[in-house]
């Protein structure tokens, strides 16, 4: 249910949705190949997860901080995820291992890191890719994730921008998810499951909260 379908229903009417049980959907094209490719990632690839919470205050500060220049600046707004992609990049040149793909009978270590975004669609799900994530700057890498997830829920990228990731992240805290298990895109290392940046109450080091 979409906020358009309880916005537009009258006050004696009845919410209408576009699927409802008994309908049978085409189980072809982005839906089929998705499943084809996750099923193909969990034989191939045993998956450890891992989960860790981190302060997000001096990240959410200096965001606020560079959106507050970028509005002066009439140039694009940075999501988390933009200046979560420069920050993996940066960890993935200190750790290579992760930044890998793997053959059949190899592990081949990438010398650039490029930083796949999944963009959740109406019918499945997209990972383009921004390039050479460790040449590039803040503000380009914002206009590149802006522009990419415009593209990509507009079904207007092109083939290349979608192949040649070396490390995926995805970032569901915009829809209030806290926590949940990503699979890794076949022949890449690793993904980075992001949850929600939210409040919370934690312990300080003299025994009290904040």
């Amino acid at each position: 249910v979409q906020a358009a379908d309880v916005l537009g229903v009258p006050a004696t009417g009845q919410i209408r949705v576009g699927r409802k049980a008994g309908d049978s959907l085409p189980f072809t094209g982005m839906r089929k190949k998705i499943a084809e490719r996750m099923v193909e990632s969990y034989q191939t690839a045993p998956h450890v997860f891992m989960t860790i919470k981190a302060d997000m205050s001096a990240f959410q500060d200096f965001r606020s901080r560079l959106n507050a220049r970028a509005e002066k600046a009439g140039t694009a707004h940075f999501s988390a995820t933009s200046i979560l992609v420069k920050a993996v990049s940066w960890a993935l040149l200190r750790n290579p291992i992760l930044n890998s793909v793997l053959t059949e009978n190899s592990i081949e270590i990438q010398p650039e890191t490029n930083i796949g975004v999944a963009v959740a669609l109406d019918d499945g799900l997209i990972v383009p890719v921004v390039r050479n994530v460790e040449l590039l700057g803040l503000g380009e890498i914002a206009e590149t994730v802006n522009d990419i997830v415009r593209r990509a829920r507009k079904d207007e990228l092109v083939p290349r921008e979608v192949l040649g990731g070396t490390f995926t992240i995805s970032n569901l805290g915009a829809y209030g998810i806290e926590q949940f298990t990503a699979i890794i895109n076949p022949g890449q290392t690793a993904i980075l499951a992001v949850g929600a940046i939210q409040d919370e109450v934690v312990p300080r080091g003299d025994g009290g909260i904040e």
